[in-house]
């Protein structure tokens, strides 16, 4: 597996960043996603506002491409 598991991004501002994860995360499972989707989503979520001047922002567009570019793995058993 890659041993980067999130992709690079420009980062503008993270602030908010933190809230966009929990939003995201309580979204997809809200919504049934597994929980690695969950994971995926929430992080995504999270990146996408980093890369947004304004705060609490996300452009879902953005979510969408980075999912498939988030690997979750696991750590432990």
């Amino acid at each position: 597996m890659d041993s980067n598991p999130i992709p690079k991004i420009e980062t503008i501002n993270t602030t908010g960043s933190g809230d966009a994860t929990v939003g995201g995360m309580a979204y997809a499972l809200s919504q049934g996603y597994s929980i690695n989707d969950s994971i995926k989503y929430s992080m995504a979520c999270g990146m996408s506002n980093a890369k947004i001047e304004t705060n609490g922002i996300i452009d879902l567009s953005t979510v969408n491409s980075l999912l498939d570019q988030i690997k979750v793995k696991k750590v432990c058993d």
